[in-house]
């Protein structure tokens, strides 16, 4: 049974995942199939990205096959290179949020074009950064369709919070 994306409601179920049920926050075919396409586009994109980084040589960790030292200190020292893989990655990350921050805040930010692709903004230029940095991370980790089909169901559950969430800004 395909799976919807609005949950929430009291007495349905799965709680926070898709479901069929007649309650006001059940979708209509047509925005589960615009879902179903955003997630296909969201997984080919982070799988195009991913491959076109790994072959420019980002993210990508060294072959340690032919070393004959000990096969535990190999696994360990690919652990840990992974992990300073994911650290670097999540902080370019935020070099690109904090991009996108500066060019919002520039004059003209609304018709300036970017440097690198003329045809858009800065500021769109730099979101556009910050998506295939986070596509990239998420494809690498192998992550990239959990991810896609998070955001739906994280779109559905926004939908069921409180002014501002509950807080003042």
């Amino acid at each position: 049974m395909d799976q919807e994306y609005f949950s929430g409601t009291p007495g349905c179920n799965p709680p926070r995942h898709a479901h069929v049920c007649s309650c006001p926050k059940a979708i209509d075919p047509v925005t589960r199939f615009r879902w179903r396409a955003f997630e296909t586009s969201i997984q080919g994109a982070a799988k195009q990205i991913r491959a076109n980084n790994a072959a420019k040589g980002f993210g990508v960790l060294p072959n340690l096959d032919g070393y004959s030292a000990n096969p535990e200190f190999i696994a360990e020292l690919h652990r840990q290179l992974q992990d300073g893989l994911d650290g670097k990655a999540i902080a370019l990350i935020h070099g690109e949020v904090s991009e996108m921050l500066e060019a919002r805040r520039r004059p003209g930010w609304e018709t300036d074009p970017s440097e690198h692709v003329p045809q858009f903004t800065a500021l769109v230029e730099e979101g556009a950064d910050v998506i295939i940095r986070v596509l990239d991370l998420f494809a690498r980790l192998g992550l990239e369709e959990q991810l896609a089909n998070c955001i739906p169901a994280k779109v559905a559950y926004n939908t069921t919070r409180p002014f501002k969430h509950g807080r003042t800004f």
